[in-house]
């Protein structure tokens, strides 16, 4: 997900097609200044290199702690498998963190506040609760039970 996320938000035909169709979301957002379909793409390349460096930078000084938040103010911080949102602008990766292990479920480029007002995070908010029943049902709550089932299913 993170590499397919990174690839498309820097292919100028994907992020030109975007546009179009959320150009409602885009131009009668307040909070998002970049209006053009141009101004778009350079906006979100640029944020993307930035973002994938500032990732790839905390991946080697283990610090991704820093750069994940939960995703609902309303989460339990005790939670096992806490789903998590990283973010840079309007750039968005969703996961779940199995104790120093961040599975990343999916990414958005966030135009509206709540996840469910658009159809795209909406999308990745479901790939994200099925994730996670995924892992309850297999019973993959820390480190050692996800090493496990990575080890048994390894085809």
């Amino acid at each position: 997900e993170y590499t397919k996320a990174i690839n498309q938000w820097n292919d100028v035909q994907y992020l030109k097609g975007f546009f179009e169709e959320n150009r409602t979301y885009i131009e009668d957002n307040e909070y998002f200044s970049v209006k053009s379909i141009e101004c778009f793409v350079d906006y979100i390349i640029e944020c993307i290199n930035e973002f994938d460096k500032i990732l790839s930078n905390a991946t080697k000084e283990d610090n991704l702690e820093e750069h994940f938040e939960f995703l609902s103010k309303f989460n339990d911080t005790f939670e096992i498998l806490p789903k998590l949102k990283s973010k840079h602008f309007v750039l968005r990766f969703y996961g779940i963190r199995i104790e120093n292990i961040y599975i990343i479920t999916g990414s958005a480029i966030k135009l509206t506040q709540k996840m469910e007002d658009h159809p795209t995070t909406k999308k990745e908010l479901k790939k994200l609760e099925d994730a996670l029943y995924l892992l309850k049902d297999y019973s993959i709550l820390d480190e050692d039970s996800f090493y496990d089932y990575m080890v048994e299913n390894d085809d």
